[in-house]
């Protein structure tokens, strides 16, 4: 009983969040606009995204601009739940802060090395980073190379996982690997925060939510490694999350090895998560990976309704949906079809 009531507030805001979320028919409608403008203008009539985009003039009305704004959309529904949460439950959504770190500073390596400079000038997300991010972003303002991105870094958890890669390798190491450890920390570390802040059906729900996704994505990274970069079990193994939830260590090792990329479809068919899998096309492997997700996430707030599984939906739902009109502004620019487009729409 204390745990519903703990719980009872929360829920109710989430709940009344999720009004605002765009239905299928909204999504579709959006899918409908004859141009960009005119699916911003659309856009701005619903209540979810009216402070947002407000502001948007026509003159920049392009993808990575309407991109940066509904990115804000985010970050200011996080940051009222945030609020919201009582102690407890803002050692989960520490876990959402470090996802957005680490996005952003994906983003910073890129930056350096496309051989351009780094700057944090948009103030309507600055805000958010100066508040909940662990490290001074104002001292990577301005850096232009990766060595003294990661000098500006010292003191942060991220300076050691970088550092490490950097002074071993220095300048032979790739983007790539950098990503990559930046992505094993997330998921070790959220793998660990829910086994030790969290217990009974609670963490059992987020185990199912994460444990799935981790456990999918470990079967993409195999089936990509193999195809399109034709790296060795070895190097395969060293690039996945070394989390086990559904599929055995040894599982994944046979996967790893597999002869060919027929063999490694039989083996991944052969999991619970053969469904999902599908050979034909990396965009189709994508769109079932999350079909499956957003089925797991509906299915976990069904049962546990008060708990944080709420907010962990609602978060997965928000970004889902703001990928989705990404996705959407993108084929009307490219003039697609309304069929085209609506195609995208599959898991709302």
């Amino acid at each position: 009983m204390n745990h519903i009531l703990s719980y009872s507030g929360l829920a109710t805001k989430i709940r009344a969040m999720q009004s605002r979320l765009l239905t299928r028919s909204q999504l579709l409608e959006l899918a409908g606009c004859s141009s960009i403008a005119d699916a911003v203008a659309y856009l701005i009539q619903q209540p979810g995204y009216y402070q947002t985009l407000q502001g948007l003039d026509e003159a920049s009305m392009n993808r990575s601009t309407i991109e940066q704004y509904l990115k804000q959309s985010i970050l200011r529904d996080f940051s009222r739940i945030y609020r919201f949460c009582n102690l407890k439950q803002r050692e989960f959504l520490d876990l959402y802060v470090i996802r957005y770190e680490i996005a952003f500073l994906k983003l910073c390596l890129r930056t350096v090395y496309d051989e351009n400079i780094i700057s944090i000038t948009d103030e309507e997300t600055v805000w958010f980073y100066k508040r909940y991010f662990s490290f001074d972003i104002t001292r990577l303002n301005a850096t232009s190379t990766l060595g003294r991105l990661i000098d500006a870094l010292k003191g942060s958890e991220y300076y050691s996982i970088l550092s490490g890669i950097y002074d071993n390798a220095g300048q032979k190491t790739t983007l790539f690997d950098y990503e990559l450890a930046l992505d094993l920390y997330y998921f070790g570390s959220t793998w660990k925060s829910i086994n030790k802040h969290f217990s009974g059906k609670e963490k059992n729900a987020l185990l199912e939510a994460y444990g799935s996704k981790m456990d999918m994505l470990n079967i993409q990274w195999i089936y990509r490694l193999k195809k399109y970069y034709r790296m060795s079990a070895a190097e395969i193994l060293d690039s996945l999350i070394p989390v086990y939830y559904r599929l055995k260590r040894e599982t994944i090792i046979t996967m790893a090895e597999a002869e060919s990329l027929n063999r490694l479809a039989e083996l991944i068919r052969a999991t619970r998560y053969g469904e999902q899998f599908s050979e034909d096309s990396p965009s189709e492997l994508e769109r079932r990976y999350h079909a499956a997700l957003h089925a797991i996430h509906r299915a976990s707030v069904r049962k546990y309704p008060y708990s944080i599984v709420c907010v962990d939906s609602y978060l997965y739902d928000k970004e889902q949906e703001t990928d989705l009109i990404t996705t959407i502004i993108e084929g009307i620019r490219y003039g697609l079809s309304y069929d085209e487009i609506a195609r995208y729409i599959t898991y709302t």
